[in-house]
């Protein structure tokens, strides 16, 4: 044998034998380790990693309310939001104040008090429609002098929105507005539109919104200052009024953080004219936040600062009239929103993927020894509770209050969706009782036991609605001449006031039961009837008002 070939197989057996007794090594100190040690440190690890998931469903978890824009609609401020309103009306105010600095004369200040009344209606789940008025008063001071005014701006808009796929929302809006001199005034030859489409991202549990607009207007705003030239300086920055069309285009972002909503926007309406630089185009960074108490009551007060960090455009006369912001404004906001009846399509909810635990990886040694790693303790799965809710013909409810309580605790709140169903995970095991409350205020509860690593408790609960009552209180409202008087009604057990139609009739769907029911009207004595309504029953009440008597005169 050559001495070459002999010296390569001695070198081979001896790297052979090398790694071996590595290898051997290794697998017996595989061998030594406890399994009991290894089992405490998976079982930690286990813990430790649920600990995680229940500080993480600590947060407060309330249905997520909807924030109304200055138009009483879905949105931040001057961003739709692409998505349908779930109010069937929907009121929005705000006041606040602003600052411009110094744009005459360097000796110049302007101050501007701001105010804003919405009010929105949603006939059907995609269409909604709105009226809005806008009311400034602004005082100028030059060297001493102060000069002040009144300016008012009605609009009226319509809306369409929805989700088109999942997450994704599309929307259009139609406004029309007259700009008038000092309020209150119209001027007709002042009527401008505007048209805008919207879309982007929200999140099916609407905590999450990216949404950007895109439309033009068309700006006869102008001609609500007639003889413009003749205005003074500070008259001309505080008209708010554009001699040009323009582009609109803008960007909203907002996020929900449990009971808390910050939001932000950026708009820019870019003035199609080459009388006055781009850069004096109405720019403005807006940002602010919201907070909703309540779920149910659809309250929604806020506070927002609006910066508008455009150029400032000529205000001598003969220079086209461009619309001035202040540089500065801060504003106080407030939503409210009633229910509808129209129940909203329901946001398609992804189910939570639940992690499997990871296995350790272990490269396996040579078939010499054979390592079997420990098994994980199984990890205990949650209870959880669901159910629907029903009336008496078996139909489902939708929009109904469902409330979880654990003795005399309130666990969590939570409304049907359009089938009549409610769902909720992560709860303790143990006896809950479920409460629900329908469209007329009756109240049924039911009983149910949440089991650890079972499916979903059932439970079904059967409510009377308005209209499977069928009961009505109803009647006429007249005055001692026999004409029908407009009354305020207020049902004193419902805290429920409406209004009587002009002839003075009225109709109020209610379930059975005793109720005392107030009527008033001005220039009248106040009158207060009792009634007793069963089911199926039509209690009619026909109110003769008499006229208040005359107020003394003190000599």
């Amino acid at each position: 044998m050559p001495q070459e070939v002999r010296e390569a197989k001695r070198r081979s057996v001896a790297e052979n034998s090398v790694d071996f007794d590595a290898i051997t090594y290794r697998s017996r100190a595989v061998e030594r380790r406890d399994p009991a040690a290894d089992a405490r440190r998976t079982g930690a690890k286990s813990r430790a990693f649920a600990l995680c998931l229940c500080a993480l469903s600590a947060t407060p978890s309330v249905a997520i309310a909807q924030s109304e824009d200055r138009d009483a609609l879905p949105g931040t401020w001057r961003v739709p939001s692409p998505v349908a309103a779930r109010t069937l009306v929907a009121i929005s105010g705000a006041a606040g104040y602003g600052y411009t600095e110094a744009v005459i004369n360097g000796r110049d200040t302007h101050h501007r008090a701001a105010g804003s009344f919405a009010i929105a209606l949603r006939p059907t789940s995609w269409l909604s429609f709105g009226a809005r008025f806008d009311g400034r008063f602004d005082v100028h001071s030059i060297d001493g002098v102060y000069d002040d005014g009144l300016v008012g701006e009605p609009r009226v808009n319509v809306r369409v929105a929805g989700r088109v796929a999942g997450a994704l929302g599309l929307g259009a809006q139609f406004t029309l507005f007259a700009p008038g001199a000092l309020a209150p005034s119209l001027i007709p030859e002042a009527l401008s539109g505007e048209l805008q489409a919207f879309g982007g991202y929200v999140s099916t549990d609407g905590r999450i919104s990216l949404v950007l607009r895109a439309g033009a207007r068309f700006d006869q705003s102008a001609n609500s200052a007639r003889d413009a030239d003749r205005l003074s300086p500070s008259d001309r920055l505080s008209l708010g009024v554009n001699a040009s069309h323009a582009i609109l285009v803008g960007a909203a972002f907002s996020a929900k953080l449990g009971l808390i909503e910050p939001w932000a926007e950026w708009t820019w309406d870019a003035l199609l004219t080459d009388r006055a630089p781009l850069a004096a185009s109405p720019m403005h960074v807006t940002a602010g936040a919201r907070l909703h108490p309540s779920a149910s009551l659809h309250v929604h007060p806020g506070l927002l600062v609006d910066v508008s960090p455009s150029a400032r455009a000529s205000i001598d006369p003969g220079a086209p009239l461009v619309a001035a912001s202040p540089r500065v404004a801060v504003m106080f906001t407030l939503g409210l929103g009633f229910p509808s009846p129209i129940a909203p399509r329901p946001a398609i909810v992804a189910a939570r993927r639940t992690a499997a635990p990871r296995r350790p990886v272990i490269v396996a040694p040579p078939p010499v020894v054979v390592v079997t790693p420990p098994v994980p303790p199984p990890r205990e799965e949650p209870a959880g509770l669901e159910g629907v809710v029903r009336d008496p013909r078996g139909e489902p409810v939708a929009d109904a209050v469902v409330i979880v309580r654990r003795g005399d605790t309130v666990v969590r709140e939570l409304r049907t969706d359009a089938s009549g169903r409610w769902s909720l995970d992560d709860v303790e095991p143990g006896d809950y009782t479920i409460v629900v409350r329908g469209a007329s205020g009756a109240e049924r509860s039911a009983p149910v036991t949440a089991r650890r690593g079972a499916s979903r408790a059932q439970a079904e609960v059967t409510v009377e609605t308005v209209a499977t009552l069928g009961a009505q209180l109803r009647g006429t409202v007249r005055a001692f001449s026999g004409d029908g008087v407009p009354a305020t009604i207020r049902v004193i057990e419902l805290q429920q006031t409406l209004t009587a139609a002009a002839d003075g009739t009225f109709s109020i769907a209610v379930e059975p039961r005793t109720y005392t029911v107030e009527f008033s009207h001005e220039g009248f004595q106040s009158q207060r009837r009792r009634a007793t309504v069963r089911a199926q029953g039509v209690v009619i009440l026909n109110i003769d008002l008499r006229p208040a008597a005359p107020r003394r005169r003190r000599r």
